[in-house]
């Protein structure tokens, strides 16, 4: 479990833009005139990264997509055709096989399932006739709250010590606010109630079950009108996609949430990024200006927005997803596949350490100290794009691994081609790697 809580500055102009509280320390990562950073992002709590961090959504993972061969320690079960109207397609008739065998695998593979809520099947859903893209009233409330307990209870009671973290809702937008339109169409009133049933009965099978909020996108208002209607009560874990069009936008978007989830008492609860993600255009696909344009972007925004996750407090990561980002658009022929080589780097370097700080000048250039134990190390890159960079000479670097896996030597002054994908500078000579 990382740091819950967040020190976001800035030290020239010294204007606050986030704070839940101050922490000072010497960065081993020294840079000659820091005063001139802008950007700092402190955990004021340096957990070291656990693997749970590392999340994970496989589509097809018991059909046609073979086991990921990076090591993530979470498997967030949606968009895998296992909810509610999948699962009990008519009432009383359940079809578990597949979830039984997507269970299977996670248990099989020491990964951490989480199970999303809903959708509602056509035949308990209070606007059957509603269009929506998994199926006409997937959408909406169920209009008998039985049967939403029953469903919770059957699925709850069936992988009872294998699945104990359940998501509410996936993405739902609220009549008041955005009238009706998304993954949920009814009132923020009526998704509290679903709420205090699936936590009561969760809870009812397993007191270590976990319930998460349901997981919204947006810069917290749909979160505020939950919370205040009494889903402060009920949250164990407080879950939010974080889409961003550049992952040092994460950090700004976490202070967002974190703002609300102080307003309402829960500051301290965990914050899961429980979806997002980056791609790139499919063949064919008209460039956008937005995003990674190509494999080596890619790799950088994969690595990026894995290390301010972590600085900005989220304690879970669920990357979208395995067959979109490191499938889909991997060139066949290849040695490797850039998306995979790049994550499975990035969860070396983190698994195990503590990112100390994060910093940048301009939002340019990006320093982030890690520590493991008595090892140290930089990752380093620059948002905007290439440039020659010497570390400076209080770091005493030694070499520095690429984000594709390379070790390259680093004589005393030497320059380091620093751009958008992450490099680890380190002032000893050993690899960072303690034998995972």
């Amino acid at each position: 479990m990382m740091g819950r809580l967040l020190s976001l500055r800035t030290r020239r102009p010294s204007r606050m833009i986030w704070a839940w509280g101050l922490v000072f320390f010497l960065p081993v990562c020294v840079v000659a005139g820091i005063g001139a950073y802008s950007v700092d992002l402190v955990p004021t709590s340096r957990m070291s990264v656990s693997r749970t961090y590392f999340g994970m959504h496989i589509h097809r993972a018991d059909t046609t997509t073979p086991w990921p061969v990076a090591r993530f320690g979470s498997w967030r079960l949606w968009d895998a055709a296992v909810s509610w109207e999948r699962l009990e397609p008519v009432k009383g008739q359940w079809q578990f096989q597949r979830l039984d065998r997507l269970v299977s695998l996670a248990m099989s593979n020491g990964v951490e399932p989480l199970l999303t809520l809903g959708i509602t099947p056509r035949w308990a859903a209070s606007r059957p006739d509603q269009p929506f893209v998994y199926g006409n009233g997937g959408n909406s409330a169920p209009r008998d709250m039985r049967d939403w307990e029953d469903y919770v209870r059957t699925v709850a009671l069936r992988y009872k010590g294998r699945i104990r973290y359940y998501e509410l809702w996936n993405e739902p937008t609220f009549d008041e606010l955005d009238k009706g339109k998304g993954f949920y169409a009814g009132s923020a009133q009526t998704m509290v109630e679903l709420g205090r049933i699936a936590y009561r009965v969760i809870k009812e099978v397993d007191p270590d079950n976990k319930l998460l909020s349901p997981g919204f996108t947006d810069e917290g208002n749909r979160l505020d009108l939950y919370l205040s209607l009494g889903g402060k009560d009920i949250t164990d874990v407080v879950a939010h996609h974080f889409y961003t069009e550049k992952p040092e936008q994460i950090a700004g978007r976490v202070g967002h949430i974190r703002a609300v989830m102080a307003k309402y008492g829960i500051a301290d609860k965990p914050l899961w990024n429980t979806e997002s993600g980056y791609d790139i255009p499919a063949a064919g696909e008209a460039l956008t200006g937005k995003g990674p344009k190509n494999d080596m972007e890619l790799g950088g925004y994969i690595s990026r927005a894995l290390v301010i996750g972590v600085a900005a407090g989220l304690d879970r990561f669920y990357w979208y997803s395995w067959e979109r980002t490191m499938s889909n658009n991997w060139k066949q022929g290849s040695t490797a596949n850039p998306a995979v080589v790049s994550y499975t780097q990035t969860l070396r370097w983190l698994i195990g350490a503590t990112v100390n700080e994060c910093h940048s000048k301009d939002r340019q250039l990006w320093i982030c100290e890690l520590g493991m134990g008595s090892r140290k190390g930089c990752m380093v890159w620059n948002a905007q794009g290439t440039t020659q960079w010497t570390p400076p000479e209080a770091w005493h670097a030694l070499q520095y691994e690429t984000l594709d896996a390379r070790l390259v030597k680093l004589a005393p002054g030497g320059v380091i081609p620093v751009g958008p994908a992450p490099v680890l500078v380190k002032s000893d000579g050993n690899l960072w790697d303690p034998g995972r």
